[in-house]
């Protein structure tokens, strides 16, 4: 009788031992699933907080910081939405006027306005110059917003990274003022 009274304890604190594991460890796994759905980007994982327990405490601060960083994400996309609308307008807007100008220093240039005299050719030729890496800079600023945008993809191709650079080099030292030094080994 004993040994069966003995038996019969250690079944019961077994029981217990296991009712009382699950109680803390079933919502301690629902906290991590839903840490890990939060990794993921999911804010709407199901989480509720029950009981008074510590548990509960962590459930419900975690649902808590969720929420705040729920708010946090969705400004940081607001902001990043209207950086990218501004950055596209501004390259737009200055398109039209860069447009302009690189047409009537291309008049005076070619010599459509009249005779141009040779210490202005200088001057108009460094102007064109120039229009031309203001016009390639508002073009790789478009070309940027239409990315983000998601109009344009990213096609990676394999290049010859000696032909890049002496093709750039060989672009900066076609530029007056530019004393570039580049040597292959």
């Amino acid at each position: 009788v004993l040994g069966l009274a003995g038996l019969v304890a250690i079944a019961v604190t077994g029981l217990v031992a296991l009712w009382g594991a699950r109680r803390t460890t079933g919502p301690l796994s629902e906290v991590v699933r839903a840490a890990a759905e939060l990794e993921k980007g999911n804010y709407d994982h199901p989480l509720v907080p029950r009981g008074a327990d510590e548990v509960a405490f962590l459930a419900k601060s975690f649902c808590d910081m969720r929420r705040t960083q729920r708010s946090y994400v969705q400004r940081l996309r607001n902001l990043d939405q209207m950086k990218s609308n501004f950055i596209a307008l501004a390259a737009h807007e200055l398109k039209t006027p860069l447009t302009v100008i690189t047409s009537f220093n291309d008049m005076i240039v070619s010599g459509s306005m009249g005779q141009v005299p040779e210490d202005m050719r200088e001057a108009t030729d460094l102007i064109q110059q120039r229009l031309w890496d203001l016009n390639r800079l508002v073009q790789n600023i478009l070309d940027v917003s239409r990315f983000e945008q998601g109009l344009f993809e990213f096609r990676f191709v394999p290049v010859e990274l000696a032909e890049v650079a002496a093709a750039v080099v060989a672009q900066r030292r076609s530029q007056r003022g530019r004393h570039v030094d580049l040597r292959f080994l």
